[in-house]
């Protein structure tokens, strides 16, 4: 029995150590026009001033050399507290996912079979209402 556990033990370090090993160093959030072929990490690293509602944006677009028919992105969005996970979302390329996140920090995995680009923004709500007062248009 205990020779059991302690494969049981080993089976599952050696798992999450080589789901770790693939994503590397995680990218800032805005990052923009990165590409992605292997499952890539993106985290805020500035603390959000305010509580305002805010969204995270996820842009999927083609890859070097992929077809935008067949192409698209698993997503997962996550406070970096661990407390919520979101998803996982698929992203289709030339779509865009809005997902509403709290005043945390925030990141976000991406995985694509296939190359694809990707660009990562968070938006603020109150910056969206005062872009509709100063130019009198929607976004």
């Amino acid at each position: 029995m205990k020779t059991y556990l302690n494969l049981c033990l080993f089976l599952i370090l050696a798992f999450a150590g080589q789901v770790s090993a693939q994503i590397t160093k995680p990218y800032p959030i805005p990052s923009y026009n990165v590409i992605v072929t292997d499952p890539a990490a993106f985290e805020e690293t500035v603390t959000p001033a305010t509580k305002a509602k805010r969204n995270v944006i996820i842009n999927v677009k083609p890859g070097i050399a992929s077809d935008s028919g067949s192409c698209g992105a698993s997503v997962i969005v996550y406070s970096l507290d661990l407390q919520t996970i979101l998803g996982p979302y698929f992203v289709s390329c030339g779509e865009t996912l809005t997902v509403p996140i709290d005043e945390r920090e925030w990141g976000v995995i991406v995985t694509a079979d296939i190359p694809v680009e990707v660009s990562i923004w968070i938006e603020e709500e109150k910056l969206k209402e005062h872009y509709k007062l100063v130019t009198n248009q929607s976004l």
